[in-house]
């Protein structure tokens, strides 16, 4: 993206998040999540979220700032924080308020 320069960059983020499922119509809830600092610009995914709503789909978006962290490309400055979320907003659509703690045998050693 730095090489066709910002403007054309812009463009090509918002193809790039609108371009193959603008046709689709979401009809379950879907979250979105980006950070402050992500590749994505934030102005793109809100804009992208709004378009969503407009459209009737079920589409959330969290972005996560600076301040409290997992605002890095991937969420990498604190992973953990944006999977809580995620599970959290998960369980909630689901209907869901109790928390379920792993098993040991749910877990996989390779």
């Amino acid at each position: 993206m730095r090489r066709i320069g910002r403007d054309e960059a812009i463009a090509g983020e918002r193809a790039w998040m609108t371009g193959a499922h603008s046709g689709t119509k979401l009809k379950c809830p879907a979250l979105m999540t980006i950070g402050q600092h992500d590749y994505i610009a934030v102005e793109n995914a809100i804009e992208v979220h709004e378009s969503a709503k407009r459209s009737g789909m079920p589409l959330a978006l969290k972005v996560f700032s600076t301040e409290e962290t997992a605002a890095s490309p991937g969420h990498m400055d604190n992973p953990t924080l944006a999977k809580e979320f995620a599970f959290d907003w998960l369980r909630r659509k689901l209907g869901s308020t109790k928390r379920i703690p792993a098993n040991s045998e749910d877990v996989c050693d390779y």
